[in-house]
């Protein structure tokens, strides 16, 4: 059949419906690894208003999944008074692909005459799929099953097993949002099976550390606000002293087991943006419910610090019985700057000897708070590293958000795929051990003070650049629908898995420098090739370079 009208191309696109179809580029052949994902595209013109479905066909179909790209409008693509000249549309207002529906194999869409349509495919190879060289077909059926237009893929499956993810990820889930947005009450069973749904979706990007709302998490409310309680430890008050119920904690690390996420954040034991106050906790007092610590709480009052030290103590011997206290992160307080510092290192040292066994670590920008001992595993943004690097500051983590706007890479929607997946290659190269960002799911508005509808408002009500808020999309059904800014991330951590394979089967000095030749930059976090398709055809030369070396 004509494919004149219908071609396959790589992911890097992300592809406008107003676009000119004779743009973009066809590709022809590709390669991948085995326990790897390969994600291509595929580009549709239509002559008329129709309803059509798309199909795969070959050996490799059986691995595929096809998803639908459709538009969504964003109001706020970048801050006006900051950004650079690397955002697509030149940053205006309007329609841009992101939200992506996952297709069964009848379903129907409705495309329009002259407007371009784009699907995502992805192949996911098993570790043992047979290594060799096949053809993928993919098709544009009308309603009546006729054949309309075909395309053709060469895909190599390259004998070689991409190793387990190391890096530690985790993009901030939030509960109560998810009970605010389907109307359900908190860790109900609607509510449990919901969060089951997310979390899934969430591991499956790669997110292998999980937000553990412990108490209801201080994180971007106001002064004086509050979310909704969504506090998993049970707290019984005794005068002076605390009983803990995990009860629903035990639930919730089962579900995580069962999901494949391994680590833990616990949620910040202090208020955000200067650790001043206590976060929301809720106790059984004299058989009632109550509010027990809150924003009337000095956090360093001896009540608090001696209820934290209480549950430290308590909570830990309780991940111990797991075999999970070496796998869970404690924070004190996010984001503080320099004029925090003198409560955070007071709030350390009350609580040094009980968490002198823990990782603790908090996203933070400062350098002083590290080289002062205020906290012991700093999450710097992308933007403010390179004090960190240069101090050789071990096991590193970083992190961005809203505030990593110019030069350096994030997962805005009006970011090139390119931009938001090149952050693997960075991770590589600096040896990076985590990686934090704060919105999966927050369907809130700024301070939290409403829910808003993410199909009509992804910007929090005109506060931060579309695609910072969130990842994923709430679909009808409680589960999440995926985005183009998640999906292209996610290929930036099988890319850091192909380097790490490059690595083992060569040396890190090797691998940066076969990286760096290829791309003839010397790439830093700020300072990396800008090319749409820099990140596709290096994955596709560092697979064949794996090739290589397993034949030898």
């Amino acid at each position: 059949m004509s494919n004149a009208r219908l071609k396959i191309i790589s992911s890097y696109n992300k592809c406008f419906s107003d676009a000119d179809f004779s743009a973009y580029s066809e590709i022809s052949r590709a390669n991948v690894l085995k326990d790897d994902v390969f994600s291509f595209e595929a580009l549709f013109l239509p002559e008329t208003n129709a309803e059509i479905t798309l199909f795969c066909d070959g050996k490799l179909a059986k691995y595929s999944k096809i998803y639908e790209i459709r538009d969504v409008f964003v109001k706020m693509p970048a801050y006006r008074d900051r950004y650079d000249d690397d955002y697509l549309n030149n940053r205006q207002p309007g329609m841009y692909p992101d939200l992506m529906i996952p297709l069964s194999e009848n379903d129907r869409v409705s495309v329009s005459a002259g407007t371009l349509k784009s699907f995502w495919i992805e192949i996911s190879i098993p570790e043992n799929a047979i290594s060799e060289t096949s053809v993928i077909t993919v098709g544009v059926k009308d309603k009546d099953e006729n054949i309309l237009f075909e395309n053709k893929l060469e895909i190599e499956v390259i004998g070689a097993v991409l190793p387990k993810q190391e890096l530690i990820y985790t993009n901030w889930f939030h509960c109560d949002c998810l009970s605010s947005y389907y109307a359900i009450d908190v860790f109900s069973e609607k509510h449990w099976q919901i969060i089951e749904n997310f979390a899934k979706t969430a591991a499956d990007s790669g997110m292998n550390m999980i937000l553990t709302p412990v108490f209801t998490p201080p994180l971007d409310t106001e002064v004086g606000g509050e979310r909704p309680t969504v506090q998993l430890v049970g707290v019984k008050k005794l005068g002076d002293t605390y009983e803990f119920d995990y009860t629903l904690c035990d639930r919730w690390f089962e579900m995580c087991k069962r999901l494949g996420i391994e680590y833990f954040e616990i949620s910040h034991l202090f208020t955000q943006w200067g650790a001043e106050h206590a976060p929301k906790i809720i106790a059984d007092v004299n058989g009632e419910k109550k509010q027990i610590f809150g924003w009337n709480t000095d956090s360093l009052s001896d009540e608090y610090i001696g209820f934290v030290r209480q549950f430290i103590v308590s909570f830990k011997e309780y991940l111990k019985s797991k075999d999970l206290l070496k796998k869970a992160m404690f924070h004190i307080s996010d984001e503080p700057i320099k004029e925090h510092l003198p409560r955070f290192l007071k709030i350390r040292e009350k609580l040094s000897d009980v968490l002198s066994d823990c990782m603790c670590g908090d996203a933070l920008s400062e350098y002083e708070f590290m080289s002062s001992g205020a906290v012991s595993t700093p999450i710097p943004g992308t933007n403010s590293i390179v004090p960190f690097i240069q101090n050789k500051v071990p096991d590193l983590w970083c992190y961005y958000c809203c505030s990593q706007n110019t030069a350096v890479s994030n997962r805005f929607v009006a970011m090139s795929m390119n931009r938001t997946r090149v952050l693997g290659t960075q991770l590589f190269k600096y040896d990076i051990v985590g990686f934090l960002q704060w919105g999966y799911n927050f369907y809130y508005s700024q301070y939290s003070k409403h829910i808003i509808d993410p199909y009509t408002c992804n910007d929090g009500g005109g506060w931060v650049p579309a695609g910072d808020a969130f990842s994923v999309y709430p679909a009808p059904d409680g589960t999440a629908y995926p985005t183009l800014h998640i999906k292209s991330f996610t290929q930036g951590l099988y890319d850091l898995r192909a380097f790490r394979l490059l690595e083992s089967l060569s040396s890190k000095e090797h691998a940066v420098k076969f990286i760096e030749d290829f791309a003839n930059y010397n790439i830093t976090f700020s300072d990396y090739p800008r090319q749409d398709d820099f990140c596709e055809k290096l994955r596709f030369a560092v697979n064949k370079k794996i090739a290589d070396l397993i034949s030898k």
